[in-house]
């Protein structure tokens, strides 16, 4: 049997792995991991489009000396097979170069440790030139030549990564400084997400991340602080594994009780019905969402509905956990723990739906009444509504036929598409304030209830304002004016 050594050509696998299917807010979610891994407190992004275009981040970790950076630009710097730090967010020890080089072909890594600064970059296109695994060290003067190396350079420790040549951002079709633009926005959203128990301190330090010095903030789809927890931790153990894993399951309030910018921070910029489902995060930081591992279907009554998970990275193997971060499948042993708990979960969402509904058709005096028929389900004015009665004793026959043609034009043009749209788009539908209703509930109960009495039907009418839409809102408002009419 002969062996012999056959390493791949540099350049060739260097310009495959770009390929890999980073986008840049995947790209750069997987540089903050080594940041945080290195116990950063602050993470600065910056986007420049101006002269040499750049992004950077700068971070005020632990930072590296030399022969740390020199491996740590090692492509598998890492052996995933082996054991790591708790706290470590990395996994194949590819990340930070692939990461970088599918979005730029240069990239420039500066550190700070125990007052030595040192820098190495990797230049694709010097690799194609000698087709060698070369590195290239910056002396002192390259160095300082570095954008935002003043603000490393200040700092106790730390480390600075630029990214230039951004050739699969710049591709001409339209202004670069435009395009940073909308990336910048694009980068802070999925970071906003992937890193919210971060940056709100949910059970770990916070780490302030910024992108052109604006704070990026973060959104929770949990909201823990105002979501129904439906049941005790649920923890699993892997046979013959070492980790733990923590299921939590919740129900968001419905959206109706939430404020435009609550539904900004639980349900993002896609919406609560894609925002449902298991959330798998990995040392705290978020891998997967917004799925049921097809477990269960996405329906709109089940949208308030989420389930988090919390997994070592001793497991990262049984997770299918790919380069990027950001695939990951449950091991059949979690999945059977899903399947129980899942009835569970989907039904809190249901209940919420199910209450709102029951209020919304409770016995009493409705002003919109639903027919239901073979043809379908209509919703029709109540002819029989008191006060629709009131108005209509009031009028000749010509008005009377004018009021119920109105009627009918009304019942026959419900936007019912754009409603249900809005609904299912997470629109909030807006009514008035509670202020405002009651000022005119409490006007108009006081105008029909001394109608009533001057006819003597002043009991009647109250008993039947107290079923009525509107009124039987505000009961303790309605009886005090009743009491007032009363007393007149």
């Amino acid at each position: 049997m002969k062996y012999h050594d056959l390493p791949p050509s540099a350049s060739i696998l260097m310009e495959s792995t770009r390929a890999i299917g980073y986008t840049i807010e995947s790209a750069l979610a997987d540089i903050l991991d080594n940041s945080i891994t290195a116990k950063a407190k602050n993470i600065e992004i910056t986007f420049n489009s101006f002269c040499e275009p750049f992004i950077s981040v700068l971070d005020d970790g632990v930072g590296m000396k030399q022969s740390v950076l020199i491996e740590a630009m090692r492509y598998g710097s890492t052996n995933p097979l082996k054991s790591r730090k708790k706290e470590d967010m990395g996994r194949y020890g590819l990340g930070m170069k692939t990461a970088s080089l599918s979005q730029c072909r240069c990239l420039t890594v500066a550190s700070k440790n125990n007052g030595e600064l040192n820098a190495c970059r990797w230049d694709l296109d010097y690799i194609n030139k000698v087709d060698k695994w070369t590195l290239i060290f910056l002396d002192q003067k390259e160095i300082s030549k570095l954008s935002g190396i003043n603000e490393l350079i200040s700092m106790e420790h730390g480390t600075l990564l630029i990214w230039t040549k951004l050739d699969k951002i710049d591709s001409g079709e339209k202004d670069l400084e435009k395009i940073l633009i909308e990336k910048s926005s694009d980068v802070n959203e999925h970071l906003g997400l992937v890193f919210h128990r971060y940056i709100s301190g949910d059970g770990v330090k916070k780490t302030r991340i910024s992108i052109n010095k604006r704070d990026v903030e973060y959104y929770d789809p949990f909201y823990k602080s105002k979501s129904t927890k439906l049941m005790d931790d649920e923890k699993v153990m892997l046979p013959g594994k070492k980790g733990e894993i923590v299921i939590q399951a919740y129900t968001l309030p419905h959206i109706s009780k939430l404020s435009k910018k609550d539904q900004k921070i639980c349900g993002g910029k896609d919406g609560f019905r894609k925002m449902q489902g298991v959330y798998i995060y990995r040392n705290k930081r978020l891998l997967v969402w917004g799925t049921w591992f097809n477990l269960a279907a996405k329906d709109d009554y089940t949208r308030l509905a989420r389930v988090q998970v919390d997994i070592p990275n001793t497991l990262d193997e049984q997770w299918s956990l790919d380069i990027k971060k950001s695939v990951a499948q449950p091991p059949d042993g979690v999945k059977q723990v899903l399947r129980q708990i899942l009835d569970k979960v989907l039904e809190g969402s249901k209940r919420v739906y199910k209450v709102r509904e029951k209020k919304e058709v409770e016995e009493g005096l409705h002003i919109w009444s639903r027919m239901v028929s073979e043809e379908g389900v209509r919703y029709i004015i109540n002819s029989e509504y008191p006060m629709l009665s009131h108005i209509n004793d009031k009028l000749d026959n010509n008005s009377k036929k004018a009021l119920k043609l109105f009627i009918e034009m009304i019942q026959n043009n419900l936007p019912l598409n754009i409603l249900y749209s809005d609904i299912r788009s997470d629109e909030k539908i807006l009514t008035d304030e509670n202020s405002v209703r009651r000022e005119r509930t409490c006007s108009l109960a006081r105008f029909l209830l001394e109608q009533a009495k001057q006819l003597g039907t002043l009991e009647s009418a109250y008993k039947k304002f107290k079923i009525m839409d509107e009124f039987k809102d505000f009961p303790v408002d309605l009886k005090k004016v009743y009491e007032e009419v009363k007393s007149e």
